[in-house]
């Protein structure tokens, strides 16, 4: 995809949601992933900066995307629990390295709210 269409996607996501009442000018990269170039990741980079939007926050990557193709694939079969164990165990490594990196007074994981 070249920086121009991604503009392009941006762009028809921001009408389709500018008019919701909680909407900001927030972009996650699909699978954290700035672009296969420097031009593009830059590019892109300036586009938000003259477009007053900013990267939202994201706090693990838990390879969700992969997970649930999988477990698409499984679900007509009746063998799709079988993804949990795997996607639990992933969570929970990509969690821990969150736990020591917390800010000392910060809630407890039992407070935090899931993020994907």
């Amino acid at each position: 995809m070249t920086l121009e269409e991604f503009i392009v996607d941006v762009e028809a996501a921001d009408t389709a949601l500018r008019r919701l009442p909680t909407w900001q000018p927030m972009l996650r990269f699909p699978f954290l992933k700035e672009g296969d170039t420097a031009a593009k990741r830059d590019g892109m980079r300036a586009w938000m900066r003259s477009h007053a939007y900013r990267p939202a926050p994201v706090s693990i990557d838990t390879s969700d995307w992969y997970y649930n193709k999988v477990y698409l694939s499984l679900r007509n079969t009746g063998s799709a629990e079988k993804t949990r164990p795997a996607t639990c165990g992933i969570c929970a490594s990509s969690a821990r390295p969150c736990r020591v990196l917390r800010r000392p007074g910060a809630a407890s994981d039992a407070a935090q709210p899931g993020h994907m």
